[in-house]
């Protein structure tokens, strides 16, 4: 190989390492649809979004410019043994939530029982629709 192909080796190579490795340079901001809760470290919570976990600092997380500690959802209703009943509470502050279609299951921080809160993505306003990122 004489030092011309050489050096286009080199150039090749350098740009290959450069566009792999620009990707691991770019920040997004995760949006937790699926889940969200505490995790073992006291420290970090678990996020879960389109099938992947991902782990954030506790006082890392927002809804819209509100911390997550501030967020609440409205109307929601108690659950007992997996049945949803007609025992409502105004208003609950989540330590973790399941989102499922139409509804997101929270516990609540207060006092740590599970509610069921509906929710319509299509109005903007909805609290029950927020999710922290």
């Amino acid at each position: 190989m004489n030092s011309f192909q050489g050096g286009y080796l080199s150039i090749t190579l350098v740009a290959l390492f450069v566009f792999l490795h620009s990707g691991q340079a770019i920040a997004t901001t995760q949006t937790c649809d699926a889940y969200f809760g505490p995790s073992n470290d006291p420290r970090r919570n678990y996020c879960s979004s389109d099938g992947t976990r991902y782990s954030c600092g506790v006082n890392s997380c927002k809804a819209g410019d509100r911390p997550w500690s501030s967020v609440y959802f409205q109307n929601c209703y108690l659950i007992v043994n997996k049945v949803v009943t007609t025992k409502r509470k105004n208003e609950v502050y989540p330590i973790q939530y399941h989102n499922h279609w139409w509804t997101v299951d929270a516990q609540d921080i207060h006092d740590r029982k599970w509610y069921s809160c509906s929710y319509t993505r299509d109005v903007p306003d909805d609290l029950n629709a927020q999710r922290p990122s």
